[in-house]
């Protein structure tokens, strides 16, 4: 599948213990096909709740989500699941346990009845090959593996169906420097032909791997455009805030 564009248009949604409170504000946000699209914003300001509406396990109160030229709320969970790929922030919870890692990975061929189970063990092969493991791994149980294994497993099965819009949510946030550098370096690699959507708390990883970035602040968009603008010339104050609290951090550690 070619990579797919994201449009976000107006979409609100609302708390459902507190129905008065919006928790997405009329939030507009556009990824362009084949880019890499950054997301950061505070806690509490929207990220998790966007990536949750977009694969479609939340009703949107108001505007809409389009991937591509299809409406989220027209498709079917099927349908969508062709389309987008999601890489979660808790990987091993991620993976069934009981199972061998080749069952996770071709679990949407098989929901999807795309395949044998001889083939099945070949796309696995394949899928580990691509994102720098060992298709030996394919037997083992996901306790078997360390915290970047695991999480490059399921970069892998985000990829299993060929998808055009990856949405990685946190996918490095439990990883030390060094893990996450090189599970980017291979989400990155990986993600080649399909756009890329990542949510993060991490305007380093931002400013590395992404091409644009969209700033979060109580579920509204309130700056976005080419990261180097962004980031290097913030205008809102949100986003003054966190290059202010990423350099401070970067000083302290240095």
């Amino acid at each position: 599948m070619n990579a797919l564009g994201l449009e976000v248009r107006g979409a609100v949604t609302y708390l459902q213990k507190s129905p008065g409170v919006p928790v997405l504000r009329g939030l507009d946000l556009t990824v362009r096909p084949g880019a890499a699209h950054g997301v950061v914003g505070p806690s509490g300001s929207g990220k998790s709740t966007l990536i949750r509406a977009i694969l479609g396990l939340l009703r949107l109160d108001a505007g809409e989500i389009t991937v591509g030229d299809q409406r989220v709320a027209g498709l079917r969970g099927a349908s969508l699941a062709r389309m987008v790929g999601l890489v979660p922030q808790d990987a091993a919870g991620a993976l069934d346990p009981s199972k061998p890692l080749w069952w996770s990975l071709t679990e949407g061929l098989r929901i999807h009845r795309m395949a044998s189970r001889a083939r099945c063990l070949e796309v696995a092969a394949s899928l580990l090959c691509r994102v720098g493991l060992d298709e030996g791994l394919m037997n083992r149980l996901p306790r078997e593996l360390s915290g970047g294994q695991a999480q490059r497993v399921c970069i892998a099965r985000a990829l299993a169906l060929e998808v055009g819009l990856i949405l990685a949510d946190e996918p490095t946030s439990a990883l030390d420097p060094y893990l996450e550098a090189e599970v980017m370096d291979v989400l990155r690699s990986a993600a080649t032909g399909a756009t890329l959507l990542l949510v993060t708390h991490s305007l380093s990883v931002v400013a590395t791997w992404c091409d644009d970035v969209t700033v979060l602040s109580e579920g509204q968009a309130v700056e976005t455009g080419p990261v180097g603008r962004v980031l290097g010339a913030p205008v809102h104050p949100v986003t003054a805030e966190l290059v202010k609290a990423t350099k401070a951090m970067w000083t302290a550690e240095a």
